[in-house]
């Protein structure tokens, strides 16, 4: 399993995605469930991740704010996720790691952009569960409560390489 350093971080702006492909695909969101019920101490690791739902393309300030009959770069509270064809991560404070997709793990052709969709991504989804799990056992550890069971997978590209991060937002209380 890999050595993760995991952070509490706070957005001050909502993340904002959206299903609209002629944009770049190069950064888009998944959002799963946590199955792992409170304060388990010894979970399966298939509980993790589940019920995987894409939630779209990374949207730049530009399109955030040229973008007619929206909002403005904003996602509703009361719809923690969506509001027009927009979805994505709301401002807040989160439980986050960040790790690098092994080189030999990153599919060929389409696979990169729907990576939970598809048939062959069990090693991908495999690497985000111990990902998971280690937010989960940092979390106990440190005391944290999680706000809900909403686990956020952001993926990324930094140069050649493919980064993913996780986000679980949490409750107001003790982060040290």
């Amino acid at each position: 399993m890999a050595n993760y350093t995991v952070k509490v971080l706070t957005l001050y702006k909502d993340l904002c995605y959206t299903a609209d492909t002629s944009i770049d695909k190069s950064n888009f969101l998944y959002r799963y469930t946590c199955a792992v019920p409170h304060r388990e101490l010894e979970p399966r690791l298939s509980q993790f991740l589940v019920k995987p739902r894409f939630e779209g393309y990374a949207l730049t300030e530009q399109e955030k704010n040229s973008a007619e009959g929206e909002p403005k770069g904003e996602i509703s509270k009361s719809h923690a996720h969506t509001i027009g064809s927009r979805t994505g991560i709301p401002a807040g404070r989160y439980l986050f790691l960040q790790g690098f997709m092994p080189v030999t793990e990153i599919p060929d052709g389409d696979d990169k952009e729907n990576p939970a969709d598809k048939t062959g991504q069990k090693k991908r989804i495999h690497i985000y569960r111990q990902a998971a799990e280690h937010l989960h056992t940092e979390a106990l550890w440190k005391e944290i409560d999680f706000y809900d069971d909403t686990v956020y997978i952001r993926t990324l590209k930094e140069g050649r390489a493919e980064v993913f991060q996780l986000f679980r937002k949490i409750t107001a209380g003790k982060t040290d």
